[in-house]
């Protein structure tokens, strides 16, 4: 991967501006090969992503809505009473998952898988904040958590991505209608570490030769947007080339300014009607 510019450890982020977005930043942590923190800070909650030697290993957020309880109650694999009747016994020392399965209610072999779709979520959340404000701060390798991810940043990347509902910020990563795709020699071996989808792969296959993303839509049977995202994916983690995307922003740019521009009349419209 190559960056335009040098990535700070602390700062902002806001993909909406054309500024580097989350997937640059953790890409960046993970191949400095950083062990350390990376605290994200967003609509007054914090997550914290870990990093051991360029790997994300834990994740931990200030939020009711991340925590195990809420985890397995949306995915409807924990009642609301129990919940609410076991949610004040955890302390410092006693979490919810230990309670779970002391008292029969989650398997025991269940809490790891359990643990690590929660930690993934809000890895997977880091993604989803359009603007943040972020620091990195250097420590030694947690050593109190038993269960920790695994699997190469690429993965991240590809699925963090995925769960980004931004057009404008998708459309930043991808670049105009007529900027031509191409994939880069040499990146076979970060694919046997990875289990891409068929239409990824497919994609890939595709980009051998020139295409721009006006033909690789119309030739793909992957839906535009999910081709959208897999491209962007592609382009940060050195997959694809695109160079000439920061030079053709003209039309990402305009589509910005037509989404202000209905935005502030919508406004001038509503301060006419209340004014009447």
């Amino acid at each position: 991967m190559s960056h335009s510019k040098t990535i700070p450890l602390e700062g902002k982020l806001d993909g909406w501006t054309g500024g580097f977005d989350v997937p640059e930043l953790l890409l960046a942590i993970s191949e400095a090969g950083k062990t350390g923190r990376l605290e994200v800070s967003s609509a007054g909650v914090e997550r914290r992503v870990f990093f051991d030697d360029g790997r994300i290993v834990f994740a931990s957020s200030s939020s009711p809505d991340d925590r195990l309880g809420a985890y397995l109650l949306l995915r409807d694999e924990l009642g609301l009473a129990d919940l609410r009747r076991l949610s004040p016994g955890v302390r410092p020392g006693l979490r919810l998952g230990s309670l779970l399965v002391e008292q029969g209610i989650l398997p025991a072999e269940s809490l790891p898988g359990a643990v690590l779709g929660q930690v993934r979520g809000i890895v997977l959340d880091v993604f989803r904040a359009p603007s943040a404000s972020y620091r990195f701060v250097a420590e030694a390798p947690r050593a109190i958590e038993a269960i920790t991810l695994a699997g190469p940043p690429a993965r991240f990347i590809l699925d963090g991505i995925e769960a980004i509902r931004s057009w404008l910020r998708v459309a930043r990563g991808v670049g105009p209608l007529d900027v031509p795709f191409e994939s880069i020699d040499g990146h076979e071996e970060s694919l046997r570490n990875i289990d891409l989808d068929t239409g990824s792969l497919e994609l890939l296959a595709m980009l051998r030769h020139p295409r721009s993303l006006e033909e690789i839509c119309a030739s793909s049977e992957l839906p535009d947007i999910a081709i959208c995202r897999r491209l962007w994916a592609f382009r940060v983690l050195g997959w694809v080339r695109a160079d000439s995307i920061a030079a053709c922003s003209d039309e990402i740019d305009s589509d910005i300014e037509a989404l202000g521009m209905i935005l502030n009349d919508e406004s001038r419209r509503r301060k006419k009607i209340d004014a009447c």
